[in-house]
């Protein structure tokens, strides 16, 4: 199985998840913190925690074994956007706001992101620690070395490679003389439709245009764009000549 473009989303579920059913793994995550040596258990996993500053990717809290003390690491993850303006900053207030409710009494701000991603940007050095995709990879090949825990450093080492990351377009001969004649249909016998240029991939038969209002009243009521499908038609072996099917 390969999923040739991972998102930030995705590496956020497979760290919450390990966070979450694995001791080993929590432990070794702390070592990279200033929290390194603390006997102490994952309590909560929060995926894209939000208030009034942001949303934290990851909030987990853990509390120590035998006593009360509570402590949070706040993790940002980055696959190659870049950072958003004063989101360190923003990320310690939310845990400041949380300290305040006293959900825990300590935190630390992480960046978990590919390496080349933090040597390419001096800004990551405000946060208070980093992890790498590399690091996390290598832990869960060492950890686990059953078919599932491959699977998952694999996925997580092939998201720091932005060449095995990266959406390429793919255009082709036929797929444009096909969109170039769907467009001219469009304009001559359905200019309601407002289709604009086509500009699109290899294999696509999807384009968006709007409803059958008069256009000015469609556009000042913010009437929304529909999906339609633009469907071959004639045999095989004959030119592809498009028709207007409805989704």
């Amino acid at each position: 199985m390969a999923v040739y473009r991972k998102f930030e989303r995705d590496i956020d579920v497979l760290l919450a998840e390990e966070f979450a059913v694995s001791p080993a793994f929590s432990a070794w995550f702390l070592t990279h913190t200033r929290f390194s040596g603390a006997d102490a258990r994952v309590l909560d996993v929060y995926v894209s925690k939000t208030d009034s500053t942001g949303e934290s990717d990851l909030v987990v809290v853990f509390e120590e074994n035998g006593g009360d003390r509570r402590f949070a690491l706040l993790i940002e993850d980055k696959i190659d956007a870049p950072l958003q303006p004063e989101q360190e900053v923003r990320y310690r207030l939310r845990a400041q706001a949380e300290m305040v409710c006293s959900d825990y009494s300590e935190a630390e701000i992480i960046l978990c992101s590919p390496e080349a991603y933090s040597v390419a940007r001096p800004s990551t050095a405000a946060f208070d620690g980093f992890v790498s995709y590399e690091a996390i990879s290598g832990f869960l090949v060492e950890y686990d070395p059953t078919p599932r825990g491959a699977y998952r450093a694999n996925f997580i080492a092939t998201a720091a490679l932005r060449s095995g990351n990266s959406w390429v377009k793919i255009d082709d001969d036929v797929t444009s003389a096909f969109w170039k004649e769907a467009h001219g249909i469009a304009l001559r016998e359905f200019p309601i439709l407002e289709m604009n240029k086509p500009n699109l991939i290899k294999d696509s038969t999807w384009i968006s245009v709007i409803g059958a209002e008069p256009g000015a009243a469609r556009r000042q009521a913010g009437w929304p764009r529909h999906w339609m499908r633009w469907e071959r038609g004639g045999t095989a072996g004959a030119a592809a000549t498009p028709s207007l099917a409805p989704r």
